[in-house]
């Protein structure tokens, strides 16, 4: 009996840590889906402004390289510590919707 109740412990710690990592994997993508609407407001944003100065033949690859960097880096800030810091960083720059 005691067996069968440790190799029980042992699957339900296993199962355990598959259930924390997918929920947390989840909670990051959903995190960063809620920040879409924001990013997508801010390139908006750069790309009028760039057309101010810009044919608009340039204006999409010059918009794709400004951006990438802080994208890619707000993406990261919200899987990794959650929608609050990223709203944080769009409360600052005023694109949060």
């Amino acid at each position: 009996g005691q067996a069968r109740r440790d190799e029980l412990k042992d699957k339900l710690e296993q199962a355990d840590i598959v259930i924390q990592q997918e929920l947390e994997e989840a909670l990051a993508l959903w995190s960063e889906k809620l920040i879409g609407p924001s990013i997508r407001q801010m390139r908006e944003d750069y790309r009028k402004t760039l057309l101010e100065v810009l044919p608009e033949s340039e204006v999409n690859k010059v918009l794709g390289r400004l951006l990438h960097g802080p994208i890619k880096g707000i993406r990261a800030v919200a899987r990794e510590h959650g929608y609050e810091a990223a709203k944080r960083y769009f409360d600052e720059i005023k694109y949060l919707k």
